[in-house]
């Protein structure tokens, strides 16, 4: 039987569970592997959640340190939780902004301003984003 699609709630829970010792760094990163590997149709901020959970084990920080990682973690998953719920559209060309100017920066500008063109098509961007995204990776290289 499939898990159900995790909650932010579910992931907060997994995350305070972790950082209070009473579930181990594994039992939280085996369950959030499992949700990713039901493939749930679930928010953005949802599934980053999950990863962020799925790959604490594979870290090989001391105990003191991934406490603190974890912890400054679920600090900057909460403040973008935040950030959605206050402007969701404002947040999702953020995001996908930012998608572009990773990819300008693996690719190049005109593979990125092809992709960046299927996002203005597909997801609602705006094609002064994709100026804007491709202008950082720009910026950010020099």
């Amino acid at each position: 039987m499939e898990p159900d699609p995790p909650t932010r709630a579910d992931i907060e829970e997994q995350w305070l569970s972790a950082l209070a010792g009473s579930r181990t760094v594994e039992q939280v990163s085996r369950w959030a592997e499992l949700r990713l590997d039901a493939a749930p149709d679930v928010e953005e901020l949802v599934l980053q959640g999950l990863l962020a959970l799925q790959r604490l084990r594979h870290s090989d920080l001391p105990a003191a340190d991934l406490s603190r990682l974890m912890s400054d973690e679920l600090t900057a998953w909460r403040r973008e939780l935040q950030r959605y719920d206050d402007d969701p559209d404002g947040w999702d060309r953020q995001h996908l902004r930012r998608m572009i100017t990773s990819f300008a920066r693996s690719h190049g500008d005109d593979r990125a301003r092809v992709f960046g063109a299927k996002l203005v098509r597909h997801y609602g961007l705006r094609p002064e984003d994709v100026d804007t995204a491709l202008l950082a990776a720009r910026i950010d290289d020099t």
